[in-house]
């Protein structure tokens, strides 16, 4: 197959899942149930190291300032609204505890949505567990951590030349030799329907 030489690390995410070039990337589980559908297919998912749940599965923590009182309506950072880690998973938290969002502030990613909390833009954010390690996460506290869910499936395009199994085999071997430095420690094959449920809540 006609591969790239190197990694895109310049256009929109939409525009690359959009690509019939694109050969490997990774989204949110529930980008696969909106626009990004038409386009994409998944293929596996990583098994994280350090996370408090099944293999394959991951969390989010529900962080704050540490004098916020978090009792009634708040505003809530998130990162995308097609986001599971940083907005439904947090909808998710509200509806269970029976809390109120007052109002919203879409931040554009993780590190941005704990600055919004810091500089008090917003009251409550979620931030993916997993990516918390690599965050400059000093001036808030972890309140709680969401329900878990699969974990950011990998995937490529329909149009793809490379065949899937040529794609799981290759991932896979990468993260034998290499995964250990992004904490990742396995590779499990992952499917459209492993994430259906992330948006009927």
């Amino acid at each position: 197959p006609d591969l790239p030489e190197k990694l895109e690390r310049t256009m929109a995410l939409e525009s690359q899942w959009q690509s019939d070039q694109l050969v490997l990337s990774q989204c949110c589980g529930t980008d696969l149930m909106f626009p990004a559908r038409e386009f994409l297919e998944p293929i596996a998912r990583p098994v994280f190291e350090g996370l408090d749940c099944r293999p394959g599965d991951y969390y989010s923590y529900i962080i704050s300032r540490p004098d916020a009182d978090l009792s009634g309506p708040a505003t809530i950072a998130i990162n995308s609204l097609s986001s599971w880690s940083g907005h439904f998973s947090l909808r998710h938290w509200f509806n269970a505890n029976d809390k109120v969002v007052k109002d919203t502030v879409i931040s554009g990613s993780h590190r941005a949505s704990i600055d919004a909390v810091i500089k008090g833009r917003a009251t409550i954010a979620a931030i993916d567990a997993f990516s918390w390690h690599w965050l400059g996460t000093g001036q808030v506290s972890i309140r709680d951590r969401t329900i878990a869910a699969p974990s950011p499936p990998y995937v490529y395009h329909r149009a793809s030349s490379v065949p899937p199994d040529i794609l799981f085999n290759s991932a896979a071997d990468c993260i034998q030799k290499l995964g250990a430095q992004l904490r990742i420690i396995d590779l499990l094959p992952a499917s459209r329907a492993d994430y259906e449920h992330l948006v009927e809540f």
